[in-house]
């Protein structure tokens, strides 16, 4: 059954009139007459009743029609949906980030996107690198946010942020009342590192910024996430090391101090499959603000 016959029929039928709805159609009188006993014949109903004077609906016409419109407005709305789709404006995006970079990174650019298209629904999922690419890899994640680029092919990147660090200490430090500070001068502090299994290119970066800075720090606990180690720090067991979008993060019992001089930066990476694209990815990607792409 076309759909296009439903249309023809229904304008009959509201209109109760060939002519009015060859008219309404733009089409030809007679094209619609033979469009509408090619519908009856193959219902096998006769759908109006005609005469030189009325055209009437039969019960049959009474029916269909209900059901002609229903159709007609799913047709008309899995069209929209097919092509807001293409557009980029339907569907489902998963995004996988490493914890340090909820904070100023992706945090805003989900509201934007959420805002722009609504149509879209989002995962989000809070993943260390190496489990990001299992993800995408799996076809489970559409994009991911990592500190360290994938060394395997098979992977497309931007480069969304480089950012220096800070350091994070106990509200009651006496460097705390510094407005900034020498990498140096936490030389004789405890510090939490992010352990190496959860991103060993955040860890051996802030190891090697030590050592420029000639000590070697006394790591005491390495956590899983930034979360934990500030909150190690809010209990006062030593200090840490973080990327400075971290400082945005509100922590009763901690400061954030920056580094003066220490060159010291970690990047932020936008990655995803090369083999597979996604109109939605590219929008998404899309609302990075300058100086995040």
């Amino acid at each position: 059954m076309e759909l296009r016959r439903l249309r023809y029929f229904v304008a009959v039928a509201e209109e109760l009139s060939f002519t009015r709805a060859a008219a309404r159609l733009h089409i030809a009188q007679p094209p619609l007459s033979e469009q509408i006993k090619r519908l009856e014949r193959e219902l096998g109903v006769q759908l109006f009743e005609r005469s030189r004077h009325f055209v009437r609906m039969t019960a049959a016409g009474e029916a269909l029609l209900t059901e002609a419109k229903n159709l007609l407005l799913q047709a008309d709305r899995t069209r929209e949906i097919a092509q807001a789709a293409h557009r980029g404006e339907h569907g489902h995006l998963a995004i996988g980030c490493v914890p340090s970079g909820f904070a100023n990174v992706l945090q805003p650019v989900v509201r934007r996107f959420g805002k722009r298209y609504p149509a879209v629904s989002l995962s989000l999922r809070e993943l260390i690198g190496e489990a990001q690419l299992r993800e995408i890899d799996a076809q489970r994640l559409d994009l991911g946010f990592v500190r360290n680029l994938p060394r395997d092919a098979g992977y497309c990147s931007i480069s969304v942020l480089q950012e220096p660090f800070v350091a994070v200490l106990p509200d009651d430090d006496v460097l705390a009342t510094q407005e900034r500070i020498h990498l140096a001068d936490l030389s004789d502090r405890s510090f939490m590192f992010v352990g190496r299994r959860a991103g060993a290119q955040y860890f051996d970066t802030l190891l090697r910024a030590c050592r420029e800075a000639g000590f070697v720090p006394n790591v005491i606990q390495e956590c899983d996430s930034v979360t934990t180690e500030l909150g190690m720090v809010a209990c006062g067991l030593g200090v840490a090391l973080v990327p400075e979008s971290i400082s945005q993060l509100g922590v009763p019992g901690v400061v954030y101090r920056p580094l003066d001089r220490s060159g010291v930066q970690l990047g932020l990476y936008a990655i995803w499959p090369e083999n597979r694209s996604s109109t939605t990815r590219d929008r998404f990607l899309e609302l990075l603000e300058p100086g995040q792409r």
